[in-house]
Parts: C-alpha cells; sequence; structure tokens
C-alpha cells in the first residue's frame, strides 16, 4: 500500500490517462476511470497482488471482448491493468427494472459465450482440480489446528466433493471465477459486460449456484426456466453441484484474509490526482 501513490504515478507516465475520481466498493484492487489523450475512457486498475487476480489479464486476452470487458494494456510487473470502460456501467445486480428471471437469462447469455472461447494449452491459468485439492488440504489443517464448532461430518463431506468433483466434469473452460451479479456491468457496445475475472480452466459448474442467489437479491425466485448455457434448468440443480468455494469458506474457519478498505484509503492513494 505504501508503494501505490508511486505506481499509480507510474501508470500516469506511462499510458497518460487523465484519470478521474476513485471507484470505490473493491478490497483487492484500486480502480479509477480515466480518458486517454485520444479521448478513449478507459478504467485503470491496480491489483494488490494475490493468486486469483493471476490470470485477469490472460483471461481478457483469451475472451477479447466476447462478453467480457476488453483489456487494452498491462503491465505486469505492477500488476495494472487499462481497460475499457463500461458506460453507463451500473451492475446487473441493481438492475430493478429487470425480472429477477431477465437477469438470470442475461447472466446465462453472458456465460455462453464465455465458454465458447478455446482453452488454450499450454496455458498460464491455474487448473480448478488444482485449486480445490489445495483448499480441501487446507480446510483439513484449520480444522485439526482451529477446531471451530462446525460439524466435522458436513465438513469432511465438503473436503471429499472438493477433490473429487472437478474429476466429474464432462467438459473444461476458462471458468471466469467470480461471475455475480455484481460482476456483470452495463455497457454500450454490448448490455452487458464480465468484469474482474479470477480465472481457472475447469467445470463451468463452478458458476452456477452462488452467482445466481446474488443475481436475485430481493427478487421473487424465478421460474426454473432453461436458462443455463447448456440448456439445464436454472437454479442449481442436486447438491453434489454446490460451490467449492463456498465449502472452503465455511470449513477455513478463521484466518487472514483481505484487508478492509485495502486501496481506497487516503494514505493508499496519497495525494492523487
Amino acid at each position: 500500500m505504501e508503494g501505490l501513490p508511486q505506481i499509480v504515478a507510474r501508470m500516469r507516465a506511462r499510458w497518460s490517462p487523465d484519470l478521474q475520481a476513485l471507484f470505490h466498493g473493491g478490497s483487492c484492487s484500486w480502480v479509477a476511470p480515466a480518458t486517454l489523450p485520444d479521448g478513449l475512457p478507459v478504467v485503470l486498475k491496480i491489483s494488490w497482488p494475490h493468486r486469483e487476480a493471476a490470470g485477469e489479464a490472460e483471461a481478457l486476452r483469451l475472451w477479447d471482448g466476447h462478453r467480457a470487458v476488453r483489456l487494452l494494456r498491462e503491465d505486469s510487473e505492477y500488476h495494472a491493468l487499462l481497460l475499457e470502460r463500461c458506460d453507463p456501467g451500473h451492475p446487473l445486480r441493481s438492475a430493478d427494472h429487470l425480472s429477477a428471471e431477465e437477469r438470470l437469462l442475461a447472466g446465462a447469455d453472458i456465460l455462453r459465450e464465455l465458454w465458447q472461447v478455446p482453452v488454450p494449452h499450454p496455458t498460464g491459468l491455474e487448473q480448478l482440480a488444482d485449486v480445490t485439492s489445495e483448499w480441501a488440504g487446507l480446510a483439513e489443517e484449520r480444522m485439526e489446528r482451529i477446531r471451530p464448532g462446525f460439524d466435522a461430518g458436513l465438513v469432511a463431506h465438503g473436503i471429499q466433493l472438493l477433490r473429487e468433483l472437478p474429476a466429474t466434469a464432462s467438459r473444461e473452460v476458462v471458468v471466469h471465477g467470480d461471475f455475480n451479479a455484481g460482476n456483470v456491468v452495463a455497457a454500450a457496445r454490448r448490455p452487458w459486460l464480465a468484469i474482474d475475472a479470477k480465472p481457472m480452466i475447469g467445470d463451468p459448474d463452478t458458476t452456477r449456484g452462488r452467482s445466481w442467489r446474488r443475481s436475485t437479491t430481493h427478487s421473487p425466485t424465478p421460474t426454473p426456466a432453461a436458462c443455463w448455457p447448456d440448456g439445464s434448468p436454472c437454479p442449481v440443480r442436486g447438491k453434489r453441484r454446490r460451490h467449492p468455494r463456498r465449502t472452503r469458506r465455511h470449513a477455513r474457519g478463521t484466518g487472514p484474509g483481505r484487508p478492509a478498505g485495502y486501496l481506497s484509503s487516503p494514505a493508499a492513494v496519497g495525494s492523487w490526482p
């Protein structure tokens, strides 16, 4: 955080963005709208270096604007991305003019296009199975060390699913990794675009469930229309398709997390702009 003002200054010198008021609400990145000298509206994103964000630029290059925000430039040394700006930019979560089912269909339409992108070989993106196996080991270690008041049998079952479910996938895609109604925003060139990917290669079923509970907050339960890209019913089918990240969170107990207000405090921003 102490070096953030210097990184912002470097990106201003390198890309010459006319920075505007900082976006608020994130916990792992410093994000601000800007305009380039040629008048192009953009977003400058500088991330706290962490594992989940490591593949964002690669995934955006693979998707190449197909229902995801476009990557315009990257500085991997300083974890900085210059991104297409979405206008008007409000999230799908706040689209109160749409019914719950319309929001579900909008999200599923995005996933349909994201999943059509061929998985590259080789790739720098992590395999979902490797990640969930590590989550399983972390959950076991923390259950033994912290001994939280969770149902041990339920946690053990969750750990088993983390290790076994990825192997049951019928196909692999570039998984967004954090696809929810807050990470789908309104844009001009397409009605809705995905942002803030935490990408992996793996089972597309990891996208289901949690994402759409957020999509339908304060809305009636949608009818079980065949709205998933593969035509299967929505909401999520069956208990065995629980999102592995949710299983990990319930199993891990206490532990270090992301700092509150990360990269949004005056101390982090310094004298910017």
